[in-house]
C-alpha cells in the first residue's frame, strides 16, 4: 500500500507535468515537505518538484531553492552545448539519432526542470571512428581510456569545460547480454526517424512508435537490473500525449505480447493513467487482470535506477540470473551468481577484466574481500537477499519470469 507521501508525490507530479495549480493544502505540504524533497532527490526531480511547489507556495520552498535553481542552470547549460554540438555534428556529415535526452525534455512545461545526466546518440557501427574522432576534436576525452571503440555497443565521453556528457550507442542493447540483448531483434526494421524541433533545432531520432517501444524496453533493462524510477514513468505518460496519433499501437501491441512485455507495460500503463494524469488508451496488451501497485511500490523506493539502496543495486546479480535462467528453462534463487557475477557484471566495476577476462577468479576475491572488510554498513547480505527475492516474486507477477 502507497505511504502518505509517495501519494503525495505522485499528486504533485501530475499537476506540475500538467502545468496545472497545486491543490494541495499548505499546512499539508508542510507536514511533509522534507520527505518530499528527499524522495524528489533519489528520483533526479528536485528542481521539476520544487518549481511547482515554489509557484504556489513560495515560503514553504525557499529554504531548498538555491538547490533547485543550481541543478536547473547546469542543465541548462548542458542542453545549450549539446544544441551546438550537434549542428556541428550535422556539419560534419554526422547524422546520430537523439535518444531520450533531449527529446523526452522537451515533452516537459518547461523542459530544463526535468534533468538528464547524459545525452545519448544512436550511430551505425561503421561511423564509431568519424565520430569518436568528432568528439576528440570538440573537447570531449573517453571516460574509460582503455575502452575498444571495436568491441564495446556503448562508449561514453565527457567534456571538461561544459561538463557534458554523451553516451554514443552502436546498437540500442548489448548485443551479447543474455538478458536483454535480444531486444535489438525488435528494432531490426526500423520506421522511418522521426524529426523533432527542440529550441529551433531540428533533431532526427527513432521514429515516434520505434522511440516509444524503446522507451518501454529500457524500462524493462532497469527494471530487470535494480528499479526503474519515477521519472522514466513521467517521460512515458507524457510522450504517450504528445505522441499518440503517431503511434502505431498495433505494432506496440504485437511487439508486448511477443516479448512478454505485454503485462509490464499494462503496468506502467496504469501507473500513467491513475496517478500521472495521462489520456487513457482504449487498447489491452494482456487479457489478464494486472495490479500495478506492486510495480509502483518498487519504482518509488528505489530511486532513479534503484540507486537508493546499495543492498538494491547488489541485489541485481540474482534478478538478472533469473531472468537468464528463465530463458534456459532452468530455475535458479540466483544466489550464488550474486556472490559470483558474470564476467560482462563484474566489467563495470573492475577495467581490468576487459583486457585480462581470465583474472576474473582473482576479481571476484577482490570483490568478496571488499564486501567483508571494506563495504560502508549500508551493505548487508541478508537484506540483499531479502530484496532480491522480492524483486523476483515482483517479476514473476507480470510475466517477466515466467513460473
Amino acid at each position: 500500500m502507497l505511504a502518505v507521501d509517495q501519494k503525495l508525490l505522485l499528486s504533485l507530479l501530475c499537476q506540475i507535468i500538467h502545468n496545472r495549480p497545486i491543490r494541495e493544502s499548505e499546512e499539508f505540504l508542510k507536514e511533509y515537505i522534507n520527505k518530499i524533497i528527499y524522495m524528489s532527490s533519489g528520483h533526479m526531480i528536485l528542481p521539476l518538484v520544487l518549481n511547482g511547489v515554489y509557484q504556489t507556495y513560495p515560503e514553504l520552498a525557499e529554504k531548498f531553492k538555491n538547490r533547485a535553481v543550481k541543478r536547473t542552470i547546469q542543465q541548462a547549460e548542458k542542453s545549450a552545448s549539446f544544441l551546438l554540438l550537434y549542428e556541428k555534428m550535422l556539419e560534419h556529415g554526422l547524422s546520430p539519432l537523439v535518444l531520450k535526452g533531449i527529446i523526452c525534455r522537451n515533452l516537459y512545461p518547461e523542459p530544463e526542470l526535468r534533468s538528464s545526466a547524459d545525452e545519448d546518440l544512436l550511430i551505425r557501427p561503421h561511423e564509431i571512428y568519424a565520430c569518436h574522432s568528432f568528439l576528440i576534436d570538440h573537447g570531449f576525452h573517453l571516460t574509460d581510456p582503455d575502452i575498444s571503440l571495436e568491441k564495446e555497443y556503448e562508449i561514453s565521453y565527457q567534456n571538461s569545460d561544459s561538463h557534458l556528457y554523451i553516451e554514443v550507442h552502436k546498437h540500442l542493447f548489448p548485443p551479447y547480454d543474455q538478458s536483454y540483448g535480444y531486444l535489438n531483434e525488435i528494432f531490426d526494421r526500423p520506421e522511418e526517424p522521426a524529426t523533432i524541433l527542440v529550441y529551433g533545432t531540428a533533431f532526427r531520432t527513432l521514429g515516434y512508435t520505434d522511440h516509444f517501444l524503446y522507451m518501454l524496453a529500457h524500462a524493462y533493462k532497469h527494471v530487470i537490473y535494480s528499479g526503474i524510477g519515477i521519472r522514466q514513468i513521467c517521460d512515458i505518460a507524457l510522450f504517450i500525449d504528445s505522441y499518440r496519433e503517431q503511434i502505431d499501437w498495433d505494432r506496440v501491441t504485437e511487439v508486448c505480447k511477443q516479448y512478454h512485455l505485454d503485462q509490464f507495460v499494462q503496468a506502467i500503463l496504469l501507473i500513467c493513467e491513475k496517478y500521472l494524469g495521462m489520456q487513457s488508451v482504449n487498447i489491452s496488451f494482456t487479457a489478464k487482470s494486472v495490479n500495478e501497485e506492486p510495480l509502483l511500490l518498487d519504482i518509488l523506493s528505489g530511486g532513479v535506477y534503484g540507486a537508493n539502496d546499495e543492498n538494491r543495486l547488489h541485489s541485481s546479480t540474482m534478478t538478472l540470473k533469473a531472468i537468464s535462467a528463465d530463458k534456459e528453462g532452468r530455475k535458479t534463487n540466483g544466489i550464488m551468481k550474486s556472490v559470483f557475477p558474470s564476467l560482462g557484471y563484474m566489467k563495470k566495476s573492475y577495467p581490468y577484466l576487459k583486457k585480462n577476462p581470465y583474472l576474473l577468479p582473482a576479481a571476484w576475491v577482490q570483490r568478496i574481500y571488499r564486501y567483508a572488510f571494506q563495504s560502508s554498513s549500508n551493505v548487508d547480505a541478508a537484506k540483499t537477499l531479502e530484496i532480491g527475492r522480492e524483486r523476483i516474486r515482483m517479476l514473476k507477477e507480470y510475466g517477466i519470469i515466467q513460473e
